[in-house]
C-alpha cells in the first residue's frame, strides 16, 4: 500500500517552496507588531525560498531585514519582547491567546518607560 503525501506536508526549509501566499507581507506585519523572534525564525526557516525572490518581493524582504537589525539590538538590551507594539492587533490577539508571556510584556513596558519609543517606531513601522 502506498501512502500519498500532501502538499501541506512539504518541508519548506529543505524544498525552498513558497511557505504561503504573501509571505513577505506577513513578515512585514509581524515586524510592525514587534515580533522580532518570529520574523527572525521565519527568515531562517525559509532561507532557500527567500534567496530566490526577485523584484518587489525581494525589495520588501531586504527592507524587512534592514529594519530587523536595530530591533534585534533593542531586544538584546531590553530583553525578548521589548519591541512589541502592545496596541497592535496581532499582539493584542497573541496576548488574549496567552502566546505572549509576562516576561515579554514586562520587557515591552520597560522599553516604553525608557523613553526610546520614537526610535522603535522609526525602525518597526513602514509608514
Amino acid at each position: 500500500m502506498t501512502k500519498e503525501t500532501s502538499n501541506i506536508d512539504t518541508d519548506f526549509p529543505a524544498s525552498g517552496a513558497e511557505p504561503f501566499r504573501d509571505f513577505t507581507g506577513i513578515l512585514r506585519r509581524m515586524q510592525e507588531a514587534g515580533l522580532v523572534n518570529g520574523v527572525e525564525h521565519a527568515l531562517s526557516d525559509n532561507a532557500i525560498w527567500a534567496s530566490r525572490l526577485q523584484g518587489e518581493d525581494a525589495s520588501h524582504l531586504a527592507e524587512t531585514r534592514a529594519r530587523l537589525a536595530p530591533l534585534s539590538r533593542i531586544e538584546l538590551e531590553f530583553g525578548h519582547g521589548a519591541c512589541l507594539d502592545l496596541e497592535h492587533e496581532i499582539v493584542k490577539d497573541l496576548i488574549k491567546w496567552q502566546r505572549i508571556d509576562d516576561v515579554q510584556l514586562a520587557n515591552a513596558a520597560a522599553f516604553t518607560a525608557s523613553g526610546r519609543t520614537k526610535e522603535l517606531h522609526q525602525v518597526r513601522c513602514v509608514c
